[in-house]
């Protein structure tokens, strides 16, 4: 999976002032879904992603990411323009 680590970050950041989340809040929200997809994302994960220092790197943390801030995974990383959950996912 290649993901432009800018616009995530951007979409990312957005996202968290939407909803007034800091970090460890999102990673807080995330934790249900990454333990059902088996994967981690902590504070320190978040933060490397909201300074455009990195991206994930597989399908299961983009998904419990997305889910923690209910939005798509697709709209998250600029595939879609429709923000919310999609039957497809």
């Amino acid at each position: 999976m290649d993901i432009d680590k800018s616009f995530f970050s951007l979409r990312l950041r957005d996202e968290m002032a939407k909803k007034h989340l800091n970090q460890s809040q999102l990673a807080l929200r995330c934790e249900p879904y990454a333990k059902a997809y088996g994967v981690q994302i902590t504070k320190q994960k978040i933060s490397k992603y909201v300074n455009g220092l990195a991206a994930p790197t597989d399908d299961n943390t983009l998904t419990a990411l997305a889910a923690g801030l209910e939005v798509s995974a697709y709209w998250l990383i600029g595939l879609d323009t429709t923000e919310g959950f999609t039957d497809e996912e």
